[in-house]
């Protein structure tokens, strides 16, 4: 729902100003608009801060990648509340990033199990 503020005429004209409630980002596609909660902000303000003081990003609110960002470095953090306050705007705003791709001791571990029948 959108406020429309209205100027005091000069001579004839009237200016209309329409004032959002909430800022408005898209989502990670740029197709649907995704409106910032108080509860989406304080989240962000909480971990710019964390992230400003572990890693030493600097990440605006007012980027319009604001919150991919934050959950990427979210991801290299080494702090464990950290990525949890990552997880938690990830739930809070519907953006999910794929997970992490596997180490190289993952991945042979995951390859060289044998999974075919056992004959015997």
């Amino acid at each position: 729902m959108k406020r429309q503020q209205t100027l005091a005429p000069t001579s004839c004209d009237c200016v209309t100003i329409n004032v959002d409630p909430a800022p408005v980002l898209f989502n990670v596609e740029g197709k649907t608009p995704m409106e910032l909660t108080k509860a989406i902000l304080d989240c962000m303000q909480t971990l710019r801060r964390r992230l400003r003081d572990e890693l030493g990003v600097n990440i605006r609110l007012s980027q319009p990648d604001a919150i991919n960002a934050m959950l990427l470095a979210c991801l290299e953090s080494a702090d464990e509340s950290t990525r949890e306050f990552g997880s938690s705007l990830s739930e809070l705003s519907g953006v999910h990033l794929p997970p992490p791709p596997l180490s190289e001791e993952q991945l042979i571990a995951k390859y060289t199990r044998y999974s075919g029948p056992l004959r015997g």
